[in-house]
Order: structure tokens, then C-alpha cells, then sequence
């Protein structure tokens, strides 16, 4: 059997007027980034608090847990935390793009740069130059299966199972877009991921 989380209007007072972007489990606590700049953290699923905040209309794209750190991708640039309210920025010159996607795949954190290409990490500290700097921006990145998806609304989904080697993925409808890779299911307009490499289309969907 598979579970489905199905998107739903929130009725939090909080949330009543800002977009929920990207959220992660650090340290038993969830942790929501949101399009107005600010995260907020609940370890109950009621009660909110705001944690962190940067630059006024800057958006929290991508949060990611990876070696005991919460790291965070927004316009306002890349971050790492070790309590998910205190934040350390990377002042490389690599981050002066801003980072669009954020997944860790057989032990590497993998970066998906806005413009195109991706960056790797094994330790959170030093990360690679950039690999397919031609692909356009890549948004999102999943893991499924041992295999690691990257997906461009313009150049398509592409699966790698080794991190470096990526094949295109033409079972997948051009005409439909990837928003996200929850742990079992694609989030898409209407497919949904059956087995690794194929796709089926779902009714009323």
C-alpha cells in the first residue's frame, strides 16, 4: 500500500497570508520556510514559532538535514545551522547563485544551482564546481529507490545512481510539471512514480 498526502488549505492564523516554500525534520522538531523570508519551527504541530528570519522578500527555497546540520537555501544565500535557529552563511564565491534545490544522496549533499548545474558535498564544508552547468534550473531534486532524480522544467527529469552519470527519463510527460519528490510518490499535475523508471497517469488528478 501506498500513503498519499493530499495539499490542503492550512487554518493557521500564521500561515493565513504567507507560502509555505520547503520544510524538513531537524532534531525531532519541523521546520517550515516560508516565501516571506522567515522560518518557523514546531515540535507539537500547533504552535509555531519563528526562528529565523533574513532579508525582507526573500524566499526560503530548499532546507535539508545532512551531517548533524540544518542547512538553508534562500535569495538571501546558503546557510548552515547546528540548532536551526542560529545561522552561518557560506561567503564562497560558488553561493553568489543563489541555490534553487537542496537532497543528500549516498552520503553527499547535493546543491541545484538557480541557472543551472549542481554542486556536491561530503563533509557540509567543501563542495565541488559545478557539474552540467548547462542544464537550466533544477527544481526539485529527489531520491527514490537508491536513485537520485533531477528535474528541469525545461531540459526534463533526468535519474542517476551513481550522483555524476545522469540518463533522461523519457517515460515522463513533457507537458506536465514536477513541483516535488515526497518519499513515495511524486507530486506532479497528473503522473505518478510506479516503479523507478516509469510513470502512469492518474484519473481526476
Amino acid at each position: 500500500d501506498i500513503s498519499v498526502s493530499i495539499p490542503f488549505r492550512n487554518t493557521f492564523t500564521i500561515f493565513s497570508a504567507i507560502s509555505i516554500d520547503t520544510t524538513s525534520v531537524f532534531n525531532n522538531i519541523l521546520c517550515i520556510g516560508t516565501y516571506k523570508h522567515s522560518l518557523y519551527t514546531t515540535t507539537d504541530g500547533s504552535t509555531f514559532t519563528q526562528t529565523a528570519s533574513f532579508y525582507s522578500g526573500s524566499s526560503i527555497a530548499a532546507l535539508c538535514v545532512f551531517n548533524n546540520k540544518l542547512y538553508l537555501a534562500s535569495d538571501a544565500g546558503f546557510f548552515s545551522s547546528t540548532n536551526g535557529s542560529a545561522f552561518v552563511p557560506y561567503t564562497s564565491s560558488l553561493f553568489q547563485i543563489t541555490i534553487s534545490s537542496l537532497v543528500v544522496f549516498k552520503n553527499t549533499l547535493y546543491l541545484a544551482f538557480n541557472g543551472g548545474g549542481l554542486s556536491t558535498s561530503t563533509d557540509g564544508i567543501t563542495f565541488t564546481s559545478p557539474i552540467h552547468p548547462t542544464w537550466h534550473t533544477i527544481k526539485p531534486l529527489g531520491v527514490y529507490n537508491d536513485i537520485l532524480y533531477a528535474y528541469s522544467n525545461v531540459d526534463g527529469l533526468y535519474t542517476s545512481t551513481d550522483g555524476s552519470t545522469f540518463t533522461q527519463n523519457t517515460s515522463f510527460p513533457t507537458s506536465y510539471t514536477i513541483h516535488s519528490f515526497p518519499s513515495v510518490i511524486l507530486a506532479v499535475n497528473i503522473a505518478v512514480l510506479t516503479s523507478p523508471t516509469t510513470f502512469n497517469a492518474v484519473a481526476g488528478a
